[in-house]
């Protein structure tokens, strides 16, 4: 084929084909391919699931108690069609006596993935008896954020032990430790035992 005659073919295409085939296109009876640009530009759709756990705890009760070491575990789930760009986790707490990370850089989430996310919490030995709320708030670098969750979480105070010593016994017998007379007084050159 001469160059003017696939000029005059290109020419003819052009003029006869394109509004035909982009009439098609835009009513969606002829599929687009789609570029690697615009499959990244497909919106995120974002959730949260928030649970609290004190399993490792010194007192697994479900509760923040005084001086205990707990976590948050937070499922993100990303159900959209796109990925979900550059997402931070910011958590907020209304207890400051619970020690927790404020801001958390949780990364890409593809399409359909999902991620656990354990954020170690710890409650001072001063905390007091009541509810502690907490905000969870999943941004997206494009602005797909994820609703906002809440959790509240009972929180309990340092139960103070009220020691007390009630009785005590000498032993400077011969029995146990003890090495002496055995008359219940401590004297000179006697080994005892207290109880």
């Amino acid at each position: 084929m001469l160059s003017s005659d696939y000029n005059k073919l290109i020419e003819l295409v052009l003029t006869k084909n394109l509004p035909v085939l982009l009439q098609k296109a835009e009513t969606g009876l002829l599929p687009l391919a789609k570029t690697k640009s615009e499959e990244r530009a497909l919106p995120s759709d974002l959730a949260l699931n928030v649970r609290f756990s004190d399993t490792s705890g010194f007192l697994p009760n479900n509760s923040i108690d005084a001086g205990e070491n707990a976590e948050m575990l937070v499922t993100i789930k990303n159900t959209g069609k796109g990925t979900g760009y550059g997402t931070n986790l910011e958590i907020t707490s209304d207890n400051p006596k619970i020690m927790i990370d404020k801001s958390i850089t949780v990364g890409d989430i593809q399409s359909n993935e999902t991620k656990e996310i354990k954020i170690p919490l710890k409650a001072g030995l001063d905390i007091g008896d009541g509810k502690a709320a907490f905000q969870f708030n999943l941004k997206e670098k494009r602005g797909y954020d994820a609703k906002k969750a809440a959790m509240y979480v009972q929180t309990a105070r340092l139960e103070r032990p009220a020691l007390e010593i009630v009785s005590t016994e000498i032993n400077d017998g011969d029995t146990g430790l003890a090495k002496g007379n055995g008359n219940g007084i401590i004297e000179s050159g006697e080994t005892i035992e207290l109880t």
